[in-house]
């Protein structure tokens, strides 16, 4: 029995690293430090990135090795590099069907962009790199309804990209105004992306181009939001016919030569980290932040503003109705109003939702009053994207409508499910995460008093 046990161990552990080990395969054979920029999104995604350099070809102990591969595609006829060989493309297709990963990077370079659509049409990906020669500089936006809908949707540079053809919308991740220039696509159990060279190597370009792409590198190590890009159709054998340059045909090697093993790339810096930081107000650094956090009507606001000054409070924090987080005349009066007396006084505000009323599609759980009542899962992606992401957006728009930004320093989110501890069972999985971390907190931050009451009424708020 303990044999079996650390049997199990020992392929969880294997499967863990190989999901977590990505390997890079230039055809330019490039310098390592001119792929920082490359690889800095997937190390921010939690990839360990491999390079092999001199060895630019798949072998069949990569299968085994890595989930995720970055192919960069060469600049041949303009430039001298390597090329896609028969032995590549049968291991590309392999590794699909081993739950695996590819992601194509192509150039200005004829041979391997013609080589790697006729493999496309071969996997039935629906995805075909264009043929138009006018790559430009573009700026491309994330689609607000795509599998990649957690990257935002401001538009960011992303370098020079020739139009993807697509079979289904759905396979669409980023457009220019014209074309899709990020695509997708389920082939067999894995997963197909394609994006140019240029745009996979600009996350130095700008903090939304790194963000796009760090987002880009995290999805692919989530399966099970896949399912929302288009699948694979019609596969067919793959045919060479006329390629531009002869297409050497060999069969892939069992490992890679001696002396060309793949090297660790270490996980370059941010340049844009410096720009990123937010320094802390001029408030917070005087005196802190002591909040009171209520419920928000606006006829005991000023019984509110009265306690906080006696109290000496500097920040007020507020649960918003969800009548109020309708973006209509009547609720813009109402923040209007709101904002008008707060901005008499020199306290910050901090207008929250509560996470349990924000919509949706949970199931039903047992209120504190044992009643059924709808509770959505925390953990369900759909939940925070239909959910939580416009309601901060309204909270955002009605503050900057109605207040000047000195009033409204920030948004809060209640967390909290109060129940009571016979009920507190019935919770969704993210209060059983709740009451983990609580109980992980040092005793320099919450007395064996205050966790266990919070282990067992998971009563949390969070201002941010």
């Amino acid at each position: 029995m303990r044999i079996a046990y650390l049997l199990s161990l020992a392929l969880i552990a294997g499967c863990q690293s190989q999901a977590h080990r990505l390997l890079l395969v230039d055809l330019t054979l490039a310098d390592p430090v001119t792929l920082d920029a490359t690889v800095a999104p997937w190390h921010a995604a939690g990839y360990r990135v491999e390079y092999r350099r001199f060895y630019p070809h798949l072998t069949r102990a990569d299968l085994g090795r890595y989930r995720t591969l970055i192919l960069l595609g060469g600049r041949e006829p303009g430039a001298r590099s390597d090329a896609l060989t028969t032995g590549d493309l049968a291991i590309l297709a392999e590794w699909i069907r081993r739950d695996g990963v590819v992601v194509f990077g192509y150039t200005d370079g004829e041979l391997d962009r013609w080589v790697m659509n006729r493999w496309l049409a071969a996997q039935g990906a629906g995805i075909a790199i264009g043929e138009d020669p006018r790559a430009v500089q573009i700026s491309a936006t994330p689609l607000p309804h795509s599998a990649l809908d957690n990257a935002g949707f401001a538009p960011f540079p992303a370098g020079r990209n020739r139009p993807l053809v697509l079979h289904d919308r759905s396979q669409t991740l980023a457009r220019a105004p014209n074309a899709a220039v990020v695509a997708a696509s389920r082939a067999r159990d894995g997963l197909i992306v394609i994006a140019s060279r240029s745009l996979l190597a600009s996350a130095d370009t700008s903090a939304a181009t790194r963000a796009f792409l760090v987002a880009l590198a995290r999805w692919t190590r989530r399966p099970a939001e896949w399912a929302s890009v288009g699948a694979a159709t019609h596969a067919s054998s793959l045919q060479l016919p006329n390629p531009p340059q002869p297409v050497a045909v060999r069969p892939p090697s069992l490992a890679p030569p001696v002396g060309a093993e793949a090297i660790a790339l270490p996980e370059p810096p941010n340049p844009n980290r410096a720009g990123d930081n937010v320094s802390v107000p001029g408030w917070v650094t005087r005196q802190g932040m002591r909040v009171l956090w209520s419920r928000f009507t606006l006829w005991s606001l000023d019984s509110l503003l009265r306690f906080v000054d006696v109290a000496a409070l500097n920040a007020l924090a507020t649960t918003i109705p969800q009548a109020a987080l309708t973006d209509t005349t009547s609720t813009r009066n109402l923040w209007k109003i709101t904002g008008e007396r707060l901005q008499a006084t020199s306290i910050r505000w901090f207008p929250a939702a509560v996470l349990s009323a924000i919509s949706s599609d949970g199931a039903d759980e047992v209120d504190r009053h044992g009643a059924l009542t709808r509770i959505p899962c925390g953990l369900d992606s759909v939940y925070w994207r239909n959910g939580l992401r416009p309601t901060y957006r309204v909270l955002a728009r009605l503050g900057a409508g109605a207040i000047k930004p000195d009033v409204i320093t920030g948004v809060g989110l209640d967390l909290g499910w109060r129940c009571s501890a016979a009920a507190a069972s019935a919770m969704p999985i993210i209060t059983l995460g709740w009451r983990r971390w609580v109980w992980s907190v040092p005793r320099s931050s919450a007395s064996p008093r205050c966790r266990r009451r919070c282990a067992t009424t998971p009563c949390s708020s969070a201002v941010g």
